[in-house]
């Protein structure tokens, strides 16, 4: 028979208290953990990777593969800059 006798509980009418109580702690620990996660994501982006900006010479191709300069111009450029056509 199970329930209260002098405010103690007998047979299995301690587990229900028992399965309460570690829910309740695994909620916590939940809540804590995302919490933790929450707080320990950085707040501003990353810096930029090195090399992320274009050379001169990707900059000239680009320019003129959009058609912003001809032929002559982009091989002109090129020698300025030092490199071989």
């Amino acid at each position: 028979m199970s329930g209260w006798w002098g405010g103690h509980t007998d047979g299995w009418g301690g587990m229900g208290m028992g399965s309460t109580v570690l829910a309740g702690l695994l909620l916590g620990g939940l809540l804590l953990a995302i919490a933790w996660l929450l707080l320990r994501r950085p707040t501003t982006p990353p810096p930029p990777a090195h090399g992320a900006r274009p050379t001169a010479h990707e900059v000239l191709a680009e320019r003129f593969a959009q058609g912003d300069i001809d032929e002559e111009e982009y091989r002109w450029r090129l020698v300025v800059l030092g490199a071989q056509p």
